[in-house]
């Protein structure tokens, strides 16, 4: 998929649908935990689109999922949001919507083993009748990147900017915007610091360099008939408490064999 691809599927028609999260107000960032051998390692992926549509408010909308990787097993962690529900009043019509808050209510689960296609799906760790999915649909539907949707052949270096001594920031413009689905400026964020994990924003990028992508921002500038929008991607080094929970649930249903 393309960028202009990208942009009409995962922003226009359905920001919304994609994590089934709703609004954030808070910007939502990938995590990383420390590796260490046969230990759990777990990254949190985000995503924020922030739209201002010509006349109206800013709008945020984004995303996150937590993926844990013990040995070969792989577990996704989706944060559910509670529901709010608001009554409305016009002149003697009363309608009730239902608007989603950055209340984490509960988590859906998808665990699966590397390299094969279907895996079981969980509504929290109490769930008993697990159902099976097929991964590469759920990846379809978590994940709102595709590899060389940050940088390809269309794009011209502009500036760099070194922001300490371990990163830097690039500056790209299209050489061709043949319609506003096409970013205006893209923003990519490097660290030569960042650990060796297998979860990648860009592989291609970071297997050319010595320091790792680990945030990117397309700007869109809009006009009379387009919203101007911000898409937002970045990954954090940091520490989790849920990892100890994920691992007991993994040896308590025998995916793996003993707790590190």
């Amino acid at each position: 998929m393309n960028r202009q691809g990208f942009l009409k599927s995962a922003v226009i028609s359905s920001a919304g649908v994609m994590f089934g999260l709703g609004v954030l107000n808070s910007f939502l960032t990938l995590q990383l935990f420390g590796q260490t051998k046969n230990s759990m390692n777990a990254i949190k992926y985000a995503f924020q689109a922030e739209i201002i549509p010509p006349g109206q408010k800013k709008q945020k909308i984004g995303g996150s999922v937590n993926i844990y990787y013990k040995g070969d097993i792989v577990v996704y962690e989706i944060p559910v949001f509670k529901t709010v529900d608001k009554q409305h009043t016009s002149g003697d019509t009363i309608t009730v919507e239902t608007e989603i808050s950055n209340e984490i209510d509960a988590y859906r689960y998808i665990i699966y083993k590397e390299g094969e296609d279907l895996g079981k799906q969980f509504f929290g760790l109490d769930d008993q009748s697990p159902t099976q999915v097929n991964i590469q649909h759920i990846n379809k539907e978590l994940f709102t990147y595709t590899e060389g949707l940050f940088y390809g052949d269309n794009d011209v270096f502009k500036e760099k900017h070194q922001k300490d001594q371990n990163s830097l920031v690039e500056v790209y413009v299209p050489k061709n915007k043949p319609d506003d689905s096409y970013n205006d400026t893209t923003y990519l964020y490097f660290n030569t610091k960042f650990p060796s994990v297998k979860f990648s924003l860009d592989k291609n990028l970071d297997s050319k360099r010595k320091d790792k992508l680990t945030k990117a921002v397309l700007v869109y500038n809009g006009n009379d008939t387009h919203p101007r929008m911000n898409l937002t991607f970045e990954i954090q080094v940091a520490l989790d408490n849920r990892i100890k929970i994920l691992t007991e649930f993994l040896i308590k249903r025998k995916y793996v064999n003993q707790m590190e």
